[in-house]
């Protein structure tokens, strides 16, 4: 087994795991070798999404391999097969797991063995975070059944990290980045195939614990508000606190000066929304009462891409509609990044816009959010968005 510094100047990323209970490394092993030996033989799978559970949910769900569901899943996709588990592996929280797929003729099937485990992550914000790995059971230092001698099946390989973050208490979000190894030549169109499979993994997830979008909605933006805005009188003189970065401050002075005069009045759909166009400035504005608290209206509108505005938009014919994740180290729990695809009238081009949302809770207590500039895809055309909503306490 290499060291992480001989897999780190091979050039190839890796799974690393520690355990928390004896803080000894797990395992460390190659994730994605470049270049690779045979790529018609490999598919690749990443993805991140939101799945509405718990984080330690979702990873006993993804970890634990005996449920009689699984079982009759599996069951009924690759018959009578040899699928084993063997768990506590020396002691340790992990698991060897050998499964056979089913490979439709003239191909036979393949057989997987791996090691598996988890570890808590401890994470800045406090969050629950926790990392899953998945690798060959040869990585295993300690000793192992060997089932692929008792069987005629073409071994295969697979290597794997998930990790898991909380979003809300009853909310997570999966990411998941995973190689296999078929040690077949396949046509590239089974391979977009199987690579296709492999990413419909994380929608029928997904779909397994949907649960109400109303209610996830609220729950992500209550959460929201516990972390950033705060109900609080000292929650809220804390965020007053914190200094908002160059970029961040530079979204709020393009309205520090907003002109007095020279508005005109618009009709609006809505009885009880006012509104309002300042042509020389380009820009617009409205005003209306909701029925709910400032912090609960500005994590609205801070949740682009929340269930019920996704929903909405799509409906609205929006193309795309995505949040742009950042790494950890560079995120701030008051700012996320968002780019939207907008299906124009011909003979206009289809325009995307990319914007950062950003929250911060002003001197005389009320909240603020502003929206940064978009920019420019070689296919689309560029647009500019500058918004400022203001909600009084």
């Amino acid at each position: 087994m290499r060291s992480h510094e001989e897999e780190r100047r091979a050039g190839g990323a890796c799974v690393i795991l520690h355990s928390t209970t004896t803080n000894t490394l797990l395992f460390v092993a190659p994730l994605i070798a470049t270049p690779h030996a045979n790529p018609f033989s490999f598919i690749f799978a990443y993805h991140s999404v939101l799945v509405d559970l718990p984080a330690e949910t979702l990873l006993a769900y993804l970890f634990v391999q005996r449920t009689h569901e699984k079982v009759s899943e599996n069951q009924a996709i690759n018959g009578d097969l040899p699928r084993h588990v063997r768990e506590n592996i020396d002691g340790t929280r992990s698991l060897h797991f050998t499964l056979t797929v089913h490979f439709p003729s003239p191909f036979t099937s393949r057989l997987f063995e791996t090691w598996q485990t988890w570890s808590e992550i401890k994470s800045k914000n406090g969050l629950k975070k926790y990392a899953m790995g998945v690798v060959p059971i040869k990585e295993y230092p300690g000793s192992y059944e060997n089932n692929a001698g008792d069987h005629k099946f073409t071994i295969g390989q697979t290597t794997g990290v998930y990790i898991i973050q909380e979003v809300a208490p009853n909310v997570c979000r999966w990411t998941r980045i995973q190689n296999v190894e078929l040690n077949v030549k396949l046509p590239q169109s089974a391979l977009n195939f199987l690579n296709k499979t492999q990413l419909g993994w994380a929608n029928e997830v997904q779909e397994r614990f949907r649960r109400n979008d109303g209610v996830v909605d609220k729950e992500l933006r209550d959460a929201l508000i516990q972390r950033t805005i705060g109900v609080s009188e000292e929650a809220a003189r804390e965020l007053r606190k914190q200094q908002l970065t160059e970029d961040q401050e530079a979204a709020f002075k393009v309205f520090d000066e907003l002109p007095e005069e020279g508005w005109e009045s618009l009709e609006s759909p809505h009885a009880s929304v006012k509104m309002e166009m300042h042509h020389k400035a380009s820009l617009g504005r409205a005003e209306t009462t909701a029925d709910c608290t400032a912090e609960e209206a500005c994590a609205w509108f801070f949740e682009f891409c929340s269930n019920e505005r996704r929903r909405r938009g799509f409906q609205a014919g929006d193309l795309a509609r995505l949040e742009i994740r950042r790494q950890e180290k560079e995120s701030r729990v008051n700012e996320k990044t968002f780019a939207l695809v907008t299906k124009m009238p011909r003979p206009l081009k289809n325009t995307e816009f990319v914007f950062k949302n950003i929250l911060k809770r002003n001197e005389d207590g009320s909240v603020a959010g502003g929206i940064g500039r978009g920019a420019k895809d070689g296919r689309l055309d560029e647009a500019i968005a500058k918004a400022l909503y203001r909600i009084p306490t």
